[in-house]
């Protein structure tokens, strides 16, 4: 049976803590772009405000401002980068019950055999 050595499953655990901290900055970008673009297509829509159109016309206008854009691709990108590191996350976390399992698993085994005089 496989089981995982103590330094590895020490590196493992600490890759862990660095993929939660990243996820948890690519979340918090993702609440801050959100709000900066809130902003942002706000003070556009104001800037519009004198333009003779329609409301969905000024809303066009002010969503298709360069900040505004720009925003949206910063919320695309952090949302990006943070399902890469859930997904990543994941992965480890599944890796790490298999070797707790294979490890337990491991134990049992040789607690039987000790007891069966093996």
């Amino acid at each position: 049976m496989f089981r995982l050595p103590d330094v590895e499953l020490e590196q493992a655990l600490e890759y862990h803590d660095k993929l939660i901290t990243k996820r948890a900055k690519a979340t918090s970008d993702v609440y801050k772009y959100t709000e900066q673009r809130k902003i942002a297509f706000s003070i556009a829509l104001i800037n519009a405000s004198d333009l003779k159109m329609t409301q969905p016309m000024k809303e066009a206008v002010a969503n298709s401002n360069e900040d505004v854009v720009n925003y949206t691709e910063k919320i695309a990108k952090a949302k990006e980068e943070e399902s890469l590191l859930t997904g990543k996350i994941n992965n480890l976390e599944h890796k790490l019950r298999l070797f707790q399992t294979l490890s337990a698993n491991e134990r049992r085994e040789k607690g039987f055999y000790q007891q069966n005089g093996g």
